[in-house]
């Protein structure tokens, strides 16, 4: 299931990623995603988030098959 998700990061974060794109010339939702999916990836050795992460992914699945 694909869900759009709207951030509000506030500033400076705004500011900062639009510059740091344009300098780049990247999007910002490629940039977002990539940088999302090697903090996760990192976070994911950690066996208490990780199984805390697989408990939460259980618990939704569940809620989208009723």
């Amino acid at each position: 299931m694909s869900k759009d998700l709207r951030l509000d990061l506030g500033e400076p974060l705004v500011s900062d990623l639009e510059d740091y794109c344009k300098a780049k010339h990247r999007k910002k939702t490629q940039l977002i995603r990539e940088v999302l999916s090697d903090f996760l990836e990192k976070e994911m050795k950690n066996p208490d988030i990780k199984r805390r992460v697989n408990q939460a992914r259980a618990d939704r699945l569940s809620d989208q098959s009723r």
